[in-house]
């Protein structure tokens, strides 16, 4: 995870998430990762301070 300056006056945040195995087994855990990433960030979101 990176963060940076979004160039306007926020935070962007970059994440990556790799080291999969091949396979149909991987492919299936990747999804259940996508819906679980979008849960926990916007979970870090509501907890981060808002300043503007």
């Amino acid at each position: 995870m990176t963060f940076s300056d979004d160039g306007a006056g926020g935070t962007r945040v970059d994440l990556v998430h790799g080291g999969w195995p091949p396979g149909e087994s991987a492919s299936a855990r990747r999804e259940t990762y996508d819906a679980d990433w979008t849960l926990v960030l916007g979970r870090l979101a509501l907890a981060l301070p808002v300043t503007a």
